[in-house]
């Protein structure tokens, strides 16, 4: 069964394609940087990247509902750290943007790179709320 377009909308669990295309993006990104700032904190926002993902997948195979909450607090732990990540990277990219004068980075990819860091943290939000809610 199809839904009409005007009705649909973004899925909660879509965190986990937004947080990996984040990781892809930010892989492509700091490629195009000077090899020289690679362990001035290029390396770095990657591994604040991947350590994003790997929360998230992580957080997402706990299972738990209202008869079985043992895995709540360790799943709301992990989705912490992944929006504590998430903030950080937004920090990573303010300081290499003003640290690297000379990269082949628009304006607009510097702002795409914002909005999938900003997606991401919405949507494990939105996922995190809703799990309070169901334990309630």
């Amino acid at each position: 069964m199809s839904v009409i377009v005007a009705k649909r909308n973004e899925s909660a669990a879509q965190f986990i394609t937004t947080a990996i295309e984040l990781l892809n993006y930010t892989t492509r990104m700091v490629t195009k940087f000077p090899k020289k700032y690679t362990f001035y904190g290029l390396h770095h926002t990657y591994e604040l990247a991947q350590m994003v993902v790997d929360d998230l997948i992580r957080a997402n195979s706990l299972y738990f509902n209202t008869a079985q909450t043992d895995n709540f607090k360790p799943r709301q732990e992990l989705f912490d750290k992944a929006m504590g990540n998430l903030n950080c990277l937004t920090n990573h990219l303010g300081y290499i943007k003003g640290l690297v004068t000379t990269t082949t980075i628009t304006d607009k990819q510097w702002l795409y790179w914002g909005i999938l860091i900003n997606q991401t943290l919405a949507l494990t939000r939105k996922v995190k709320d809703s799990d309070a809610k169901r334990l309630k």
